[in-house]
C-alpha cells in the first residue's frame, strides 16, 4: 500500500509551487497570443475583415461544429470590448486573482478567439486549449498567486519578529494528488513526440531541417531571421538533431519512476529546447510559448527544495509599532522563498545580543527609518535598505539594482522620506492601526484550531470523493477528445482506436482541439511560399493591400511576409480548392484596402487588384536554388461557389508544415 501511494505521488501530484511559477509563464503565453491577436483585430474578428460573422455561419451551416462567444460581435468597436474583457481575465490568471474562475473564462475566450475564424487555426491554438481546459481542475492559485497571498494572510496574523522568524506559519498549501496532473504532463510530453515521429524527411536525419524552416518566411519570427542570416550550417545542424532528440526524449523521461531528479531535470531541458526554439525562431502562435511554460511542471519537489536555500542574507529592522511596516514586513516573508531575511524589531530587547547588530545601529536610526544589515555587516538604510530587500527577493532582484541607480536612487530616497514622515498617518488610513494591529481586531478572540484538527463528517467525506470522481471522469473525457483528434489528424505509427468516436470528434471540434501535430512534418517545405498581394488605389498607387509596400512578387524582402500566425495560417488554408468559398470575403477587405484601410481606420478603395500564392524554391545549403518562382492567383476563379456545393469541407484541419505542391498557373 505504501508503494503505491509512493507512486500516485509521484504521477498524480504536482508540487504548488511548479503549478504557480506554470500558471504565471503560461498567462504570459496567453497574453502574448492575445497580443498578436489583437494586432489584426479588424481584419479577423469584425466584419469589415476576411471573414464576416454572417458568412462565417453561413459557411458553416452544414458540415462545421464550431462554437465562439465573438460571433456576437460585429463591429471593430464591439470585438475591441471583447477583447478588453480577455485581457482582464488573462491578466487575472497570470497573476492568481479568483484563480478558478479565471481559468475556467480564460478557456472560454481561447476557443471563442480560435473558432471565430477557423482558417486562423493552428498548432498552438490546439494545444493551448488542451492545455487550458485540463489546467481548470488543478490548484493553479496555490502558490505565487494573489489568492495564495490572501490565504495566507488570512492564516497566520503575525504581531512580532518572532512570529516572522517562525517559517513553518503559515503551512505551505497541500495538493492533492489528481488524475488532471498526470493528463497535463502527458499532453506536454506527447505533443512533441507527435511531432518527432511525423518528422520523417530527410532533412530531419541529415540536419537541415532547421536550415529549410528558417527560410519559409510566412512562419519565421523576426528572431528566427537572425538566427538564419547569422548562424553557421554547422551549428543549424547540430541544433536540428537536439531539437528532434529532445522531442523524442520528453515523455519517456517523465514516465521513468526512478532516479526522479535526474529524469525529470533532463525532461526539463528537452522541453526547454523543443519549446524555446519554436517560440524564438518561428511564428506558430501559442506553441512554442505554452511548451516552454510546460517545463515548469516537471520540476520536483527536490529542485525546490535546493533552490529555498538562502543565498543573500540579510537582517530587517522595522518599525514593528507600524501598522503599515509590519504589514509590508509580512508580505516580504511570504515572497522570500530563500529564506534571507531574519526580521529584528526596532525596540532594544528585540534588538539585543542575539542579532549581533553593528553598533551603527542606533536606537535613533531604527526609530527614523527601516534599517538592513546585510552579510558582511554593512549598514543600509532609507531608501537603500528597500534595495537591499528586494536584492533578497527571488524574480524582483533587478529592481534592487535599479533603485540603486544615480538619479533613480535621488527620486526613491526622496519618496521614501515622504512615506516614511506619514508612516503611522498611512497605517490608521488603511485600517491597519498605529500599533501594528487592525482596530476591529484589538479585542479580537484567538483564531480556532487549524483546519485538519477535527475530521470531516461522513456526509463531506462522501460528497468530496464524489467531486473527486466526477473531476477524474470529465479529465478522461478530456484526455479522450485530444487522443480521438489527434487520431483523426495525424500520421503516428500506433492508433488508439478513438479516431472514429463521432460524439469525441465533434467534442474536440467545438473545443477547437483539431490536434495538428506534424510541425514542419513529414520535413520542412523546399519552396518558400507566401500569399502577396498587388493592387492599385484610387490614387494610383502600387501597395500591397497587407502591408502597405510594393507588392514582392519574389519573396525578396522576408520582413514583408512575415505577418505573424494567423495570416500564416489563413493563407495555407485559403489556398486550397475544397475552401475557394471563403476566398470571396477575401476579395472583398482587399479591395477596402486590407491592412492598409484597418490601420488608417477608413476604407481606401481599390480599383486593380491580385491576390498570388507565390513560391520561390529556397536554395540547398551547398548549391544554388532550383526551379522558377510560381505566382498562383487566389481570386482567379471563374465561379466561386456556394458552401453547399463543397463537398467534405474539413474545417480547420490544417496539414502539417510541410511540402506543398502548388497548382499550375494560370
Amino acid at each position: 500500500m505504501e508503494s503505491l501511494r509512493s507512486l500516485a505521488s509521484r504521477y498524480l501530484r504536482i508540487d504548488p509551487r511548479s503549478l504557480g511559477l506554470f500558471r504565471i509563464l503560461f498567462g504570459l503565453a496567453l497574453l502574448g497570443d492575445l497580443c498578436r491577436r489583437w494586432k489584426y483585430l479588424p481584419a479577423f474578428y469584425s466584419n469589415d475583415g476576411v471573414l464576416p460573422n454572417h458568412n462565417h455561419l453561413f459557411n458553416l451551416r452544414e458540415s462545421g461544429r464550431v462554437w465562439s462567444a465573438l460571433h456576437a460581435f460585429s463591429h471593430r468597436d464591439e470585438a475591441f470590448t471583447a477583447f478588453a474583457v480577455i485581457l482582464v481575465f488573462y491578466l487575472f490568471f497570470t497573476v492568481g486573482l479568483f484563480t478558478r474562475v479565471a481559468t475556467v473564462v480564460a478557456a472560454i475566450a481561447l476557443i471563442s478567439l480560435t473558432g471565430r475564424n477557423i482558417l486562423t487555426n493552428g498548432v498552438g491554438d490546439s494545444l493551448a486549449i488542451a492545455v487550458l481546459l485540463i489546467a481548470v481542475f488543478l490548484p493553479l492559485g496555490a502558490r505565487f498567486s494573489v489568492d495564495s497571498l490572501r490565504r495566507s494572510f488570512a492564516a497566520a496574523d503575525e504581531h512580532d519578529p518572532g512570529a516572522l522568524n517562525d517559517r513553518a506559519t503559515p503551512t505551505p498549501t497541500e495538493v492533492r494528488g489528481s488524475f488532471a496532473a498526470l493528463a497535463l504532463v502527458l499532453v506536454l510530453g506527447f505533443v512533441p513526440l507527435a511531432a518527432a515521429l511525423q518528422q520523417t524527411g530527410p532533412s530531419w536525419s541529415s540536419g537541415e531541417a532547421l536550415y529549410y524552416a528558417l527560410r519559409s518566411d510566412r512562419w519565421l519570427s523576426a528572431c528566427g531571421e537572425f538566427i538564419r542570416n547569422t548562424a553557421p550550417l554547422g551549428l543549424l545542424s547540430v541544433w536540428t538533431k537536439l531539437l528532434r532528440s529532445a522531442e523524442f526524449l520528453v515523455l519517456p523521461l517523465v514516465l521513468v519512476p526512478v532516479a526522479r531528479p535526474i529524469t525529470r531535470g533532463i525532461a526539463m531541458v528537452a522541453l526547454a529546447v523543443v519549446g524555446l526554439t519554436y517560440a524564438t525562431c518561428f511564428e506558430l502562435g501559442a506553441y512554442g510559448s505554452t511548451l516552454a511554460a510546460g517545463v515548469a511542471l516537471l520540476a520536483p519537489e527536490e529542485l525546490w527544495d535546493r533552490v529555498s536555500t538562502a543565498t543573500r542574507p540579510i537582517r530587517l529592522v522595522f518599525d514593528e509599532d507600524c501598522g503599515m511596516c509590519l504589514w509590508l514586513a509580512r508580505l516580504v516573508k511570504r515572497l522570500d522563498l530563500r529564506r534571507n531575511v531574519t526580521f529584528v524589531g526596532n525596540g532594544p530587547t528585540e534588538r539585543g545580543e542575539e542579532h549581533g547588530l553593528p553598533a551603527e545601529v542606533t536606537s535613533e536610526l531604527v526609530g527614523r527609518t527601516v534599517v538592513v544589515v546585510d552579510a558582511g555587516g554593512k549598514v543600509h538604510a532609507d531608501a537603500g535598505a528597500v534595495a537591499e530587500v528586494c536584492r533578497a527577493l527571488p524574480l524582483v532582484g533587478w529592481v534592487g539594482a535599479l533603485l540603486t541607480l544615480p538619479g533613480i536612487a535621488a527620486l526613491t530616497g526622496s519618496l521614501y522620506y515622504r512615506v516614511a514622515e506619514r508612516r503611522f498617518d498611512i497605517s490608521v488610513a488603511c485600517g491597519l492601526g498605529a500599533c501594528g494591529l487592525r482596530r476591529d481586531d484589538e479585542h479580537a478572540s484567538l483564531p480556532p484550531s487549524g483546519p485538519g484538527t477535527i475530521g470531516l463528517p461522513p456526509a463531506s467525506q462522501l460528497l468530496a470523493s464524489t467531486l473527486v470522481g466526477l473531476e477524474t471522469l470529465l479529465v478522461g473525457l478530456l484526455l479522450a477528445t485530444f487522443l480521438a483528434a489527434t487520431d483523426l489528424n495525424n500520421t503516428l505509427p500506433f492508433r488508439t482506436g478513438l479516431g472514429g468516436k463521432d460524439a469525441l470528434l465533434g467534442a474536440a471540434s467545438y473545443a477547437r482541439i483539431v490536434a495538428p501535430w506534424g510541425v514542419f512534418s513529414p520535413e520542412p517545405p523546399r519552396r518558400n511560399e507566401a500569399l502577396v498581394t498587388q493592387g492599385t488605389t484610387r490614387e494610383n498607387a502600387e501597395i500591397d493591400a497587407l502591408n502597405g509596400e510594393p507588392a514582392d512578387l519574389d519573396l525578396a524582402i522576408p520582413a514583408r511576409h512575415r505577418l505573424g500566425p494567423l495570416w500564416a495560417n489563413y493563407s495555407e488554408n485559403l489556398r486550397r480548392e475544397e475552401l475557394v468559398t471563403f476566398r470571396q470575403e477575401l476579395r472583398r477587405y482587399l479591395m477596402r484596402g486590407g491592412k492598409v484601410a484597418d490601420d488608417r481606420e477608413t476604407a481606401i478603395g481599390m480599383t486593380k487588384l491580385k491576390a498570388y500564392w507565390v513560391s520561390a524554391p529556397i536554395a540547398p545549403p551547398s548549391g544554388q536554388a532550383a526551379g522558377e518562382i510560381e505566382r498562383f492567383d487566389l481570386l482567379d476563379s471563374p465561379a466561386l461557389p456556394r458552401a453547399s456545393q463543397v463537398q467534405n469541407l474539413e474545417f480547420g484541419r490544417r496539414p502539417g508544415l510541410g511540402p506543398f505542391t502548388a497548382p499550375p498557373a494560370r
